[in-house]
């Protein structure tokens, strides 16, 4: 009484009802899944192809740094050299220096160089310094050298004659070994290289400071 009847014809649909029901809960479940999965994988795609971005970004600056320093590389240097020489024994007299010199870099690396220099040093009597020095690149603007030279003193005696009241030039010549550094500065075109280097005689030591003005061909 006041119950109402289920009616047998009506099952099959309600199961088929709670079978689409079912399935569109499962069709969720894995339609969500592969969302998240394709998620995951654009994010991973995405990462990648920044760092390969990165490394790209990368390789141009360093190649623009190479292609720079290539632009920048010359074989050949020539400069006026203008400093002192200090002699380290004695009265430590110091006396103004004026010199040239040429550089020959052997390969595009630059790592190894030879020289040819001349100097003259304006003390009482004018002594003359020429060198073979071989050059050393471990930067690419810092340098070392070293290398044999000969030094040539002018000097003037009077002649044993009082009399006379003449006086005599004698040339002495002496070996010398040159060593150094310096630091090319890159102004435009030009360099200007603060150097310091020290001459090894028989006898004595010397300090040569200065800067060098000069440029790369």
């Amino acid at each position: 009484l006041g119950e109402t009847a289920i009616c047998p014809c009506t099952l099959p649909n309600n199961i088929a009802i709670l079978n689409n029901i079912f399935y569109c809960v499962v069709m969720c479940k894995k339609v969500r899944m592969l969302v998240q999965i394709s998620l995951v994988l654009l994010l991973f795609c995405n990462s990648s192809a920044f760092g390969q971005h990165e490394e790209t970004e990368y390789e141009w600056v360093r190649g623009s740094g190479a292609e720079a320093h290539d632009a920048h590389f010359h074989p050949n240097h020539i400069a006026i050299f203008t400093g002192a020489t200090t002699k380290l024994e004695g009265k430590n007299d110091t006396d103004f220096t004026l010199g040239a010199d040429y550089v020959r870099r052997f390969s595009k690396s630059g790592l190894l160089g030879i020289g040819l220099f001349g100097e003259a040093i304006f003390a009482d009597h004018t002594e003359w310094l020429f060198g073979i020095p071989l050059y050393l690149y471990p930067l690419h603007n810092f340098w070392l050298r070293a290398g044999p030279a000969i030094e040539i003193h002018e000097k003037k005696k009077k002649s044993e004659s009082a009399m006379s009241g003449k006086s005599k030039t004698e040339t002495d010549v002496e070996f010398v070994l040159r060593t150094g550094l310096g630091y090319d500065i890159e102004v435009g075109r030009f360099t200007i290289a603060p150097n310091l280097s020290f001459d090894f005689l028989r006898n004595k030591t010397s300090m040569v400071w200065g800067l060098n003005f000069g440029k790369g061909f």
